[in-house]
Formats: structure tokens, sequence, C-alpha cells
């Protein structure tokens, strides 16, 4: 709890500062580029700017102030805040070109400050367990069981039995919510991430037909087509988080776990209150106190069972995602193998300045003298080959087409005409 409300009063100074800088010093936005040089473009950075990370500071403040079951909410919202911000500002710095160094550090500060707003998140909820993260049994110890002591002694062991499963219960409660969470956030991102992967081509297509109209061409890279192929690989990565980590599967076992705890309790409390009123009637005899002490212990193996079966469960998943991991990792690891190239000119020998080569556009050392090359660092795919030289004063050139698989060693002939 201590750290999360750290991370998120941190979060929220980030964002207080920045505000008021800004407002205070509007010249200060000269870093990025941006010029506010009339009245209405100063009120629309201030409000844009300013306003809204003072109304993000103020929220996040007072999560952190009240704590509770107000953090988680304070830290998801400064993740999503912060990542937006880096992955946005990250995205289109790779896709425009250069621009201000300054921009590289605020995209890795603004991402690594989301990883830890939501790393604080995960925080929140084992801190409601007593600041443990797993389940951890408690020792009854020895207890006396005279005529005397033997009442008190059923009531320890009572409150143990009853409070392990309490314990039980709580814990599943408390990791259920996280585990919603981000089997709902996982889902999400991928849903929406293949939404526009799928908007994306008709986008591009909308934006061609509007080209054919005559207007004016403006930049429209974010229309491209391959953005949907990005698009599907990062959803991708999102369900192969979530199958890897466990969080669909893991939300619906300890909802399963929990009610069926829940339903032991309850039954065992009735159970049990049967059986004190029966021994109500007369003293507290071996065999009344042997009959208590089997109940509990039938209760206890009960939860035992529901604990043992859920970690079961589990065990076999993980293992299952790490075998889905390993194949896939082989598998993509196999189709990245780097392919070899040898490009076999047959006249190369008579271009008196040696011939120059070329693959996919870029130049591959300088002239050569000899009948063939071999090209490296080629990825799998489709590549153009081109050679070039200059034979009896007369240019020439060849040019051709090749498809390399994964592995795999092409030898590509090409005669300079």
């Amino acid at each position: 709890m201590r750290i999360a409300r750290i991370v998120l009063g941190l979060t929220a100074l980030v964002f207080f500062v920045m505000a008021v800088a800004l407002l205070a010093r509007p010249q200060l936005a000269a870093l990025v580029d941006l010029a506010p040089t009339t009245p209405t473009a100063r009120v629309e950075l201030a409000a844009m700017y300013s306003g809204l990370e003072l109304g993000v500071a103020a929220f996040l403040a007072l999560c952190a102030f009240f704590g509770g079951a107000r953090l988680r909410p304070g830290l998801q919202l400064g993740g999503f805040a912060l990542g937006g911000l880096g992955a946005v500002r990250l995205g289109v710095t790779l896709a425009v070109g250069p621009v201000a160094p300054l921009m590289y550090w605020f995209a890795l500060a603004e991402i690594l400050g989301s990883a830890l707003c939501f790393w604080a998140a995960t925080r929140v909820s084992e801190a409601s367990q007593g600041g443990s993260a797993d389940l951890e049994p408690s020792a009854l110890g020895s207890l006396p069981w005279t005529e005397a002591e033997a009442p008190e002694s059923l009531r320890r062991v009572y409150e143990h039995v009853t409070g392990a499963a309490r314990d039980a219960i709580g814990w599943y409660l408390g990791e259920r919510g996280l585990k919603k969470d981000m089997a709902r956030y996982t889902r999400l991102g991928a849903i929406v991430l293949v939404a526009m992967a799928a908007l994306l081509p008709l986008l591009a297509q909308i934006r061609l037909a509007y080209l054919r109209t005559g207007a004016d061409r403006v930049d429209d890279w974010w229309t491209h087509p391959a953005w949907a192929s990005v698009l599907l690989v990062v959803a991708a990565a999102l369900v192969g988080l979530d199958r890897f980590f466990g969080y669909s599967t893991a939300w619906i076992r300890y909802m399963d776990a929990q009610s069926r705890l829940r339903q032991a309790l309850d039954d065992f409390e009735l159970e049990w209150q049967g059986l004190r009123a029966a021994s109500a009637a007369g003293p507290l005899t071996p065999e009344r106190t042997a009959a208590l002490l089997a109940a509990c212990r039938a209760f206890a193996a009960q939860v035992n069972t529901v604990v043992r079966e859920e970690t079961a469960v589990w065990t076999q998943e993980f293992q299952a995602s790490l075998r889905q991991v390993d194949e896939s990792v082989q598998a993509r690891a196999a189709e990245l193998r780097a392919p070899a190239l040898t490009v076999a000119v047959p006249n190369g020998e008579l271009a008196e300045a040696g011939w120059t080569l070329s693959v996919g556009g870029v130049a591959r050392g300088g002239p050569r003298h000899s009948r063939s090359a071999a090209v490296a660092g080629l990825w799998p795919g489709a590549h153009t080959v081109r050679v070039a030289g200059s034979i009896g004063g007369r240019a020439v050139q060849a040019e051709a087409g090749v498809v390399l698989a994964p592995g795999e060693a092409r030898t590509v002939e090409l005669t300079l005409e």
C-alpha cells in the first residue's frame, strides 16, 4: 500500500509540475517546436496541456491521499495516461523521421512511468492480503484436552479451521480482482487492435479515392495498410501474454475456488452448530469431543483439497503455456534463419572497372572483378538483386527478383548485357 501511494503521488507531482511550468512559462513549448503566436493558440495550449494535466494530477493526488480502494483506479489512470503518451510519441517519431532528442527521452520516461504505475497497481492487490502474495499455513499448536479445558480447546480448533478458510477466501477474492482486470485489459486491447487493423486498409482505400478527386495530397502515413499487420502482431502479443500469465483462466479458477470454499464454510458452520447443540444437552463427553474434532478435520481437509486442486490446474496450465511458448520460439527461430545468397555473373571478369552489386537498392560492397559474390545478412522474403558495370565502354546491367526461404542457400545467375 505504501509503495502504491508513493508511485501515485510521484505521478501526480509530475503531471502537476509539467502543467504549472507550461502555464507559467508558455515559451517552454518552444522546446518541442510549439510556438503559440496568437492569443487563441496560447489559450488552446494552456487548456489542453496545463488544464488537462492539472485535472489528472488532482485526481491522482486525491486517490493517493484517501488510499484504499481508490489506489488501483488512480494507478491505472496514470498508467494508461503515461502509456498512451509514450506509445504515440514513440510510434509517430519512428514514422515521421528524425526529431529532437528530447522526444526520445520523453517517450522513454513515459513508458517507464506507465510500467511503474501498472506494477504498483498489482502490489495493491497483494498488500490487501496482509503483505503476502501466497497462502501461508498457521500453526495450531498443542492443546490441552482435560474435561475442564476441552471446550476452550474445541473453540480454538474451530477458529483455526474457519480462519484458514476465510484467509483462503480472502486471498482468492483479492487475487481475482487483479486477474480480472488484467484479463480485461489484454483482451480488450486485442479486440481494439484487431478492429483497427481491419479498419486501416479501408481508410487507405478511402484516402486513395479522395486523392483521385484532385484534392491536395497530404501526409497519409497513418493510413498505410502495413499498419494493419503491426496492429495484428501487437494484438496477438496481448493474447499471448494473457495465455502465458493465465489472467483469464486464473480469474475463472479463483471464482470457482472462492465459491467452493464459501459453500464449504457455510456447511461446516451449520454442522458445527448442530453438533454443539446436541452436546449442550449433557456433559462434553470424549465421544462428543471426538465427533466435533472429526468435523473440524473433515472441513480442513475439504479446504486443502480445494486449494490443492486449484493449484494443480494452475500447474498444468502453466506447463502447457511454457511448452507453447517454447514451440513458438523455436518455430519463429526457424522462420527467421538467415538465408544464403550467391550471385553468379559469368561475364563479370569482362567489366573493366569491376561490377557492383545491390540487393533491395542497398549496395553490397565495392566493385568486384570475380564471377560470383556471396551476400550475407538477408532476411527471408522477396529481394531484388541488381548488378551493373561497364564492358567495352558500354554500361551494362542485369536485375532479377528472388524469394528466399528461411535457411535456404540460393544461387542467382545474372549476365551483364
